[in-house]
């Protein structure tokens, strides 16, 4: 069977791997669309730069130009790049994992059977910003989100969820729950050869500035209450960084670049960092230091998303200023294997790649034999 993932953005592109290293019995070709070369990832199979597709427009005759083409139906120069990819491929099925933007199964609509991946977060307006109208604002991302009603299936992460994808696209939804390789995270690795005596390691695309902003304000936090001696936050990232980041780079704050196999870091680190204080879908940070045994310091927001509760499984910093004071004391604390016992404990029922696998493999059969 041949499947075309589609993914714009690292939570979509995670999961188009997953699906094809977990089912070799299926011809699976990941497209990466990506709005910069640097967010490209190398382990796609074929990737389109296209800004177009994925940075919102924003002047005034370029939103009323695209709710225009959204409403016509009629696909602009990049979206027709887009579906001749995917056309190339003679897909069987074809899943849409690129979350914030509902408009790209357009793309691929009446190609083969389509599953749109989505999420609560989707239904809430981006409204607002200089220079835009709130009116014009919702009227391009109903247009969006209709665009999105044209799959076959709507997938969710979580059963609460289902009602509302039901409803928001008029399409049956299916729930998968996130999946993690957890036998490959808590695989025996040795750590860090230059491992300090407080390393605190975040893996993440470091390129965009919302994930940037809430990062670089903990930095300053504790750079303003004088750096916590022996803390060393590192920052793995394979795309690059934020002009803000490499500002503030110095032996307290490393930007170690891409590596083969992040385990090493997270074998020697203090801690794992998720910083995000607005988070859709599941944060892979937080399950991925789960697994490989590194207790994790995040936010509210970030914490929600894995059901994870502060103090039994996380460590929870309500803004930039709780975190950094987090970050600041872990060299003295005592309770920091227990958390990771009590994270790796519901990762496997909640995580787990087993039962992630079989309500995949039931997507694709429903895709297939309709």
């Amino acid at each position: 069977m041949k499947i075309v993932c589609i993914g714009g953005g690292p939570a979509g592109l995670y999961f188009s791997l997953l699906m094809k290293m977990r089912n070799p019995a299926h011809d699976i070709t990941v497209v990466g669309v990506a709005a910069r070369p640097g967010d490209v990832l190398e382990l796609v199979d074929r990737s389109l730069v296209e800004p177009e597709l994925l940075e919102r427009p924003t002047t005034l005759w370029s939103r009323l130009a695209r709710l225009a083409a959204l409403r016509s139906g009629r696909l602009q120069a990049p979206e027709r790049r887009l579906r001749a990819a995917i056309a190339a491929t003679a897909p069987d099925a074809i899943l849409v994992l690129a979350l914030w933007h509902a408009e790209l199964v357009r793309s691929a609509t009446g190609l083969a059977p389509i599953a749109f991946f989505a999420e609560e977060r989707l239904g809430r307006s981006r409204a607002g910003g200089p220079g835009r109208r709130p009116s014009l604002s919702r009227s391009l991302r109903r247009a969006e989100l209709a665009a999105g009603s044209s799959a076959d299936v709507v997938v969710v992460l979580r059963e609460e969820d289902r009602h509302w994808a039901e409803q928001r696209f008029s399409t049956p939804a299916l729930v998968i729950p996130h999946g993690i390789d957890v036998a490959y995270w808590a695989a025996d690795a040795p750590g860090a050869a230059d491992a300090g005596p407080v390393d605190v390691v975040l893996v993440a695309n470091l390129t965009m500035g919302r994930t940037a902003e809430p990062l670089v304000e903990i930095i300053d936090h504790l750079a303003a209450a004088g750096w916590p001696a022996g803390l060393r936050i590192r920052l793995v990232s394979a795309a690059g960084y934020h002009p803000s980041l490499v500002e503030r780079a110095g032996p307290g704050v490393e930007l170690v670049g891409p590596v083969e196999d992040p385990r090493p870091l997270y074998r020697s680190a203090t801690a794992t960092l998720v910083p995000a204080f607005e988070a859709n879908g599941v944060k892979n940070g937080i399950i991925q230091g789960w697994a490989a045994g590194c207790p994790v310091v995040t936010t509210p927001a970030s914490a929600a998303t894995v059901g994870g509760t502060d103090g039994v499984d996380v460590l929870v910093g309500a803004d930039p200023a709780e975190v950094a004071a987090i970050l600041a004391g872990l060299g003295g604390r005592a309770d920091l294997e227990g958390l990771v016992e009590r994270g790796r404990s519901g990762l496997e029922q909640r995580f787990g790649s087993d039962e992630h696998d079989r309500r995949a493999r039931g997507l694709v059969d429903r895709l297939v034999d309709g």
